[in-house]
């Protein structure tokens, strides 16, 4: 494998990454308690990238309403 393509070291988890895990855990009742106990880094990448997605989500539409209206 060479260094570009080699997994970060994940040591501290993110503020982003933990908002990302509890917004899964809201929308994902019953996983919650799995989701809690996983620190894997691509577990850990997934609740960034999902709290990233809601974060642009929630940008876009606001700015659609303002045009709209």
């Amino acid at each position: 494998m060479s260094a570009m393509h080699k997994p970060k070291p994940h040591t501290v988890t993110s503020a982003i990454e933990e908002q990302g895990r509890a917004r899964l855990m809201l929308r994902m009742p019953q996983h919650r308690q799995a989701f809690a106990g996983v620190s894997s880094d691509r577990f850990l990448d997934l609740c960034e990238a999902y709290e990233l997605a809601c974060n642009a989500l929630g940008h876009w539409s606001k700015s659609t309403c303002a045009e709209k209206g």
